[in-house]
């Protein structure tokens, strides 16, 4: 017999908590950030289980959907976040049994696949147990901003009332392009108010001019200020890439750094800067996959484009 759904909306306070233990961080301080991620998301309630012992959580594990195209194909694919096991409830198999739960409702409810980023030391047990492939490492550059941004350029400070403007319903608008050759999450009005609307976006920017949407954010290496580049959209679909420069520059001028740093990739739009080598970056991540159904291909499934706002590292 079937153990039991744990996912109900009343379990979010205790996966909060578990969540604040043992991965800190200020989006777990209430359940709002878990309330907004898995209840409120456009495309379709989050696929979430628990693990208690003796009434207490011990482990936890959600997937989110999200709404992708390949070619002119729209597909249901789900993000896998928030794998956490109390420290005293490891080596139980609580993420395994768990992973297959809830990859299984996802199927049900027609998902393609299961994406999801990890880091190095987390990357082999999901391939080796969970059957992920390794897509690669997520890129990361750091930018020096150009002299030329260029003119026309408005910058707006994410927030409800901005989010709820006819200016940002005017920006929103025609982001939701084919993919050049691969997979990529559509970023249509709904979908992109509901991701700036996160608990978590106090101090996000966007900014725009005739070709780009920007999202970012402003951060700090060390003593450094740093521009985060969180999304790059183009406005319309060139013939060719767009060169993301004056877009990058634009933001840093705006939030005052004198650099930037950018995480992914871009098939509309080209991204120069330095890459630094994995050992000093601060947490290098890794892209993994796994297919749900015949649909999305294991072998055959690659992502054109894959940026910060794309996943929930902010």
């Amino acid at each position: 017999m079937a153990a039991p759904r744990t996912d109900t909306d009343a379990s979010l306070a205790a996966a909060t908590e578990l969540l604040g233990a043992e991965l800190p961080d200020p989006r777990f301080g209430d359940d709002a950030y878990l309330r907004w991620l898995y209840l409120d998301n456009p495309c379709g309630r989050g696929f979430w289980g628990n693990r208690l012992e003796d009434g207490r959580l011990m482990g936890h594990y959600a997937v989110i959907p999200q709404n992708y195209r390949a070619t002119d194909r729209p597909v249901r694919m789900v993000f896998s976040l928030n794998a956490v096991t109390r420290s005293e409830g490891q080596r139980r198999g609580h993420f395994v049994s768990i992973g297959e739960e809830v990859y299984e409702r996802a199927r049900e409810w027609g998902a393609d696949g299961v994406i999801g980023v990890s880091n190095d030391n987390s990357t082999p047990p999901v391939v080796k147990k969970l059957d992920f492939r390794l897509l690669g490492p997520l890129p990361v550059k750091v930018i020096v901003p150009c002299a030329s941004i260029g003119d026309g350029w408005e910058h707006h400070e994410i927030s409800g009332s901005f989010l709820d403007s006819a200016e940002f319903d005017r920006l929103a608008v025609g982001l939701d392009h084919l993919p050049r050759w691969g997979w990529r999450n559509r970023w249509t009005p709904e979908y992109l108010h509901w991701r700036l609307s996160s608990p978590n976006s106090a101090g996000w920017h966007l900014h725009a001019d005739d070709d780009f949407v920007v999202v970012s954010t402003r951060s700090e290496t060390g003593p450094l200020p740093v521009a985060v580049i969180l999304k790059l959209m183009a406005r319309r679909k060139a013939g060719r890439w767009l060169s993301g420069q004056r877009a990058v520059s634009a933001v840093c001028r705006h939030l005052r750094t004198p650099l930037a740093i950018y995480a992914g990739f871009n098939a509309d739009v080209r991204v120069y800067g330095v890459q630094p080598p994995r050992r000093l970056q601060p947490a290098p991540l890794n892209l993994i996959y796994r297919e749900l159904s015949s649909a999305a291909p294991k072998l055959g499934f690659r992502l054109d484009t894959f940026e910060f706002l794309d996943f929930d590292a902010y």
